[in-house]
């Protein structure tokens, strides 16, 4: 998942989006994207807040990893992901935090 650092006087929402755009090359409308999960998370040695943006697309965009902050992008499902050993632990919240959001919408 493309990710970075809110600039000074940016918005969550807006960072997200840039960083669509700067890592992937994916454009979308910061108004366009969904508040999906938050927690503090301890990374690099200090706690940060982190947000995470979900979006609905029409279609799979191409995306293409920058190759400086990203070495690899593509598409794959959740079950693919979870499989990767490396997946990060707030990767793996989110993941299951949008898994019994998911299935609590189907029983109601």
């Amino acid at each position: 998942m493309p990710g970075g650092f809110v600039g000074r006087k940016e918005e969550a929402r807006a960072a997200a989006a840039r960083e669509l755009r700067e890592e992937i090359g994916v454009n979308v409308s910061p108004a366009d994207l969904v508040a999906a999960y938050e927690a503090t998370i301890f990374l690099e040695h200090h706690y940060d807040h982190l947000a995470i943006f979900e979006a609905e697309v029409a279609s799979q965009p191409g995306i293409t990893a920058n190759g400086r902050e990203l070495v690899w992008a593509g598409w794959m499902t959740t079950e693919e992901a979870e499989a990767l050993p490396q997946l990060a632990r707030h990767t793996r919240a989110y993941l299951a935090a949008r898994a019994s959001r998911t299935a609590g919408e189907e029983t109601t």
